[in-house]
């Protein structure tokens, strides 16, 4: 690496960071989705990719931490390997006191619909604009967020969501 391009990645570094901190926002929908799974009754848990320290950050910036029952990332996981293992998703099951059949992961990548899968638990895909892949596998595949409903909750109760409900913004 040449001395410049390590001076163009702390920049470009710097300028991500800023952005993060001055223009991160929800996607439309978040709200209105947690809205419906809490007059569901369901209990949701945030399980990211990310480090902790970096979802401890932002999740209190986006005014939605309180919405969440805990978080689970990859540092919580002994083995330390996160999405797609299953074992992420069972930890975030556990501290939710949640039989793993009856939880659903709500994700935009494969990482969370394989996870989910692995993990015996369903799955709602509202693929990520920036990263266009094709997803397989995902109990109930929506375009945004905007269309979580009672109607998804209804599709998933047929698939065994059940009477107490658990989910996960993941």
């Amino acid at each position: 690496i040449r001395a410049e391009d390590g001076l163009v990645a702390e920049r470009l570094g710097y300028w991500l960071w800023e952005l993060l901190d001055t223009r991160m926002e929800l996607l439309p929908g978040v709200e209105e989705t947690l809205d419906t799974l809490e007059n569901h009754g369901a209990k949701s848990i945030v399980v990211s990719g990310s480090q902790g320290w970096f979802v401890r950050k932002y999740l209190p910036r986006l005014g939605i931490e309180d919405r969440f029952l805990g978080i689970v990332t990859a540092e919580d996981v002994p083995s330390g390997r996160g999405k797609p293992n299953a074992e992420i998703f069972h930890i975030a099951a556990e501290r939710l006191r949640a039989p793993y059949d009856k939880c659903v992961v709500i994700g935009d990548n494969s990482n969370d619909i394989d996870g989910a899968n692995a993990a015996g638990m369903k799955s709602v895909l509202v693929p990520c604009p920036l990263f266009p892949n094709e997803v397989k596998g995902a109990t109930i595949t929506l375009p945004t967020l905007k269309e979580f409903n009672s109607n998804v909750i209804s599709t998933l109760e047929g698939n065994s969501f059940g009477k107490e409900r658990y989910s996960g913004l993941y």
